[in-house]
């Protein structure tokens, strides 16, 4: 029977991290193209039953985290290791503390909303986009995607064969987020995407961060 865990067992992950990622702002970043405008408290958007625990976020994590929201690494962060040690968790917690609103782009484009799919999710979505069964079409669903201040693409390495055509629709979503806030989750290491997608996103991953978390396995028994 699953129990349900109480406000001290169960708090936001995103107030872990340290003081420095919150006090992140407009006036302190460096002159880059897409670092994140973060807000005062974490507001949760995504996944609101999930558990964001402080002892998910390792140190490296928390500095990782800051460094991508003042522009000083490059996106995206790909974030790899076994089931259960956290990643979703971590990838939530800075979900939570982005902004929805956003400064405009280097080109002035409006950029705004956070956004949270399973890769299969999003895949379904796409294919559902292209033969009109949902009411967003593939050109809004790229327009979308394009505006977000930051996706996160969870279980990348279960989304499908590769032999599945339709891994093409991850490809393209990466490619669309080139250089902007974008966070790749995987139970397995790079190599093991790699052979489901092959070196077009193997390419972009190694463009950005990639960090493996550790740890044991938090779901329980």
């Amino acid at each position: 029977m699953t129990q349900t865990k109480t406000n001290q067992e169960c708090h936001p992950l995103a107030a872990a991290i340290d003081s420095r990622l919150n006090q992140v702002n407009s006036s302190t970043l460096k002159t880059t193209a897409y670092p994140l405008r973060l807000n005062g408290q974490p507001q949760v958007r995504h996944l609101p039953t999930e558990c964001r625990s402080s002892e998910l976020v390792a140190p490296a994590l928390r500095e990782t985290f800051r460094r991508l929201a003042a522009g000083t690494d490059p996106w995206p962060l790909t974030l790899w290791g076994e089931p259960g040690v956290g990643k979703t968790c971590a990838a939530l917690a800075m979900l939570d503390w982005t902004a929805a609103f956003q400064p405009k782009d280097v080109l002035g484009r409006a950029v705004h909303g956070t956004l949270y799919w399973t890769a299969t999710d999003y895949v379904r979505l796409t294919f559902h986009a292209e033969f009109g069964r949902v009411e967003v079409s593939p050109g809004e669903l790229k327009r979308i995607v394009c505006k977000a201040a930051l996706i996160v693409i969870d279980e990348l390495d279960r989304a499908t064969e590769a032999k599945d055509s339709r891994v093409e629709a991850i490809l393209d979503l990466v490619d669309w987020r080139k250089g902007r806030p974008l966070v790749l989750v995987s139970n397995g290491p790079p190599e093991k995407a790699a052979v489901i997608y092959g070196k077009r996103l193997s390419s972009r991953m190694s463009a950005g961060v990639i960090l493996r978390v550790d740890g044991p396995d938090r779901r329980g028994g």
